[in-house]
């Protein structure tokens, strides 16, 4: 048995739902026919006997598709399935259109339909122009793939039908003297052009409609691609799945430098990768890492210069290109470490985030900055108005970050997270996966004990 279709909700073939469905509506389709037998009209001793009905050339394309489900079921064949489906493409569209058109006539003038002298039991008018529909319906939304014909497949396959159909009842005509429909008796010609165009525009609608509710229903975008690309090799079962499930979750999975199936370079780069992500997220100085990641990636950055400096001296066409690769590698690396910004430089427990090389760039850093002010405008103030640390009157001189500052986390475990509002306070459980946006104030512990990291 063929693997199920992504987006098709039930499986079929299958020995279950979808074989109970096909069961039913042949059931259905099969007392209409015997109906038919025993109906004693004029039109059953007429040329084209009640063919000439298009409400039964549509039950006969129903019995046909359900016929071959209910086998497709019972063998589990693919190749029946999608016979099956291929019959289904016309018969649903068709029923749908005969549906809409015998219940408005018959509430416009049920005269239009039928002579004065026929008479339809409710049963069996129900069994013929409304059961198909819905039975066809539930069986391409429920148990089938969504269907691949193109908009412009579709109005050439109603135009014929519905031209084809028109040829059948002048053919009909012909022989019987009387069309099978009143309301064909009341149309010229011209008119007669008309209306079957109409009902082939009215077929490709129902054909459209159908599988809006069909995208509606099992993913619209999803069906929609399907539709839209009907000759491009479609992609097999597993990788469609795994497209179909792909999301923000594994983009981000994919910098995990946790996994120990990729080279230590790599991880380092990730890890790096995640870092700069982080310090630029958050509002404040994060810690400094104390795992050897910077000395490691130093190490690799220093390897790589003095290659590109024995590399630069040979001009051979054959290196120049693998110069070039380590060239921008390089760039890459200090380009990473360049944007680990230094935030502020103020109490001991935030030169404790520090590394001693970064410690010594704030401090001197802080220093010339602090004698440009004091020769530029400083010097010209009272003495204590001069420090740059000011805290009197609890008016703090020092820029601080703010911690009120919204982030985007990824939780990396199930947690339940609390945030601080503007009006009430709220804690929501949060899975392994999610993306939160909340404030840095309530997100700084979770990151800092590992329960989330930010993007």
């Amino acid at each position: 048995m063929a693997p199920r279709h992504p987006l098709q909700r039930l499986t079929s073939p299958s020995r279950d739902v979808s074989l109970l469905l096909h069961i039913i509506g042949i059931a259905s389709f099969s007392y209409n026919f015997h109906f038919l037998t025993v109906w004693d009209t004029p039109i059953a001793q007429s040329y084209g006997w009640h063919m000439q009905f298009l409400t039964i050339i549509g039950l006969s394309a129903s019995l046909i598709a359900f016929v071959l489900g209910a086998l497709a079921d019972v063998m589990l064949s693919p190749t029946l399935f999608q016979a099956k489906n291929a019959v289904a493409v016309l018969a649903t569209p068709l029923e749908v259109v005969i549906s809409v058109l015998y219940w408005g006539l018959r509430l416009i003038d049920p005269k239009l339909l039928m002579p004065d002298d026929f008479y339809l039991h409710i049963i069996p008018d129900m069994g013929f122009h409304l059961a198909p529909a819905i039975l066809l319906s539930l069986d391409l939304v429920l148990l089938s793939p969504p269907w691949t014909i193109s908009a412009y497949g579709i109005m050439s396959i109603s135009t014929i039908l519905a031209f084809a159909y028109w040829f059948w009842v002048e053919l009909c005509f012909s022989h019987n003297g009387w069309y099978p429909y009143p309301l064909f008796e009341l149309l010229s010609t011209t008119q007669r052009v008309i209306l079957f165009t109409f009902a082939a525009g009215l077929l490709t609608v129902s054909s459209s409609c159908l599988k809006w509710v069909y995208a509606r229903v099992n993913g619209y975008e999803k069906a929609q691609r399907e539709a839209h690309k009907p000759l491009k090799k479609p992609r097999p079962y597993t990788e469609q799945l795994k497209f179909l499930a792909m999301d923000i979750d594994d983009i981000l999975r994919q910098v995990d430098p946790t996994s120990h199936s990729i080279p230590s370079e790599t991880r380092d780069l990730q890890a790096l990768t995640r870092l700069w992500i982080a310090e630029r997220s958050a509002p404040e100085l994060l810690e400094w890492p104390t795992d050897g990641l910077f000395e490691r990636v130093n190490a690799r950055i220093k390897s790589q210069i003095e290659k590109v400096e024995d590399m630069t001296g040979d001009m051979d066409p054959k290196t120049n290109f693998a110069l070039i690769v380590i060239q921008t590698e390089l760039e890459r690396y200090k380009f990473l470490i360049d944007k680990h910004t230094l935030h502020y430089l103020s109490t001991e427990e935030l030169r404790d985030r520090l590394s001693p090389t970064e410690a010594a760039y704030a401090t001197r850093h802080q220093a010339l900055l602090h004698n440009h002010y004091l020769s530029s405008f400083l010097a010209s103030f009272p003495q204590q108005l001069q420090n740059l640390n000011d805290t009197a009157g609890n008016i703090s001189m020092i820029d601080s970050p703010d911690l009120d500052t919204a982030v985007f986390v990824r939780m990396l475990r199930d947690k339940d997270v609390h945030g601080k509002g503007t009006d009430a306070d709220t804690t929501l459980p949060a899975e392994n996966g999610d993306v939160l946006i909340l404030r840095w104030s309530s997100a700084k512990h979770m990151v800092d004990v590992g329960d989330a990291e930010l993007v």
